[in-house]
């Protein structure tokens, strides 16, 4: 609802002509009718409001919510979420400035949420890893890898290492398939022994 009240504010406020080189002719005769020569502070009070509460109702929620852990995060959730209500409560001041403009309201606001984002991005990479290029390298494509668990039979394990060992590439059909011409022949015994079902 933060977010919805924030919308519906900014709306608004890109229309006003409260700026020293603004013209309200340059809008266009629709707009021109709902241009305002200054904005009210029950504009300003909704519009930081709204994105502050949301700041503030996104920062509980992830505080409650249970996240994977990574071991060398560069910053972990909990200062991440200090920054966050920080940010949200400086936005929420940002009314009591009445010096700014519709624009000055809207790219400090602007600004700031993207350093909350960028601090969210930049605290979960881990440590030692490319922030900007991380994944997309050659280097990281190679060192990139996979792992499951599966329970095989050990004839069938041993099939799929030997493949893994001469470079073949083995897919998750591999390893879900059995010899289907062997089955017919084969006891419930040997068939249990081969393959025991599993997760990925």
């Amino acid at each position: 609802m933060g977010y919805v009240l924030a919308a519906s504010t900014l709306s608004r406020l890109v229309l006003a002509h409260d700026c020293p080189d603004a013209d309200e002719h340059d809008l266009g005769e629709h707009y021109e009718e709902s241009s305002e020569a200054e904005v009210s502070h029950g504009l300003r009070w909704f519009y930081c409001g709204g994105l502050g509460v949301a700041l503030i109702s996104m920062a509980v929620i992830s505080f409650c919510h249970t996240h994977k852990r990574l071991e060398k995060a560069r910053f972990r959730k909990r200062p991440r979420l200090v920054v966050r209500l920080c940010v949200a409560a400086v936005i929420i001041a940002l009314p009591t400035a009445t010096s700014l403009n519709s624009l000055h309201l809207i790219s400090i606001t602007t600004g700031l949420v993207f350093f909350v984002l960028f601090m969210d991005l930049y605290g979960m990479s881990c440590e030692g890893d490319r922030f900007f290029r991380g994944g997309w390298c050659e280097e990281s494509k190679k060192n990139c890898t996979y792992s499951a668990k599966c329970k095989l039979g050990r004839k069938r394990r041993q099939e799929l290492e030997d493949a893994l060992r001469k470079g073949q590439k083995v897919y998750l059909a591999d390893l879900l398939k059995r010899h289907s011409s062997m089955s017919s022949l084969e006891s419930q015994d040997s068939r249990d022994e081969e393959w025991h079902g599993g997760h990925f």
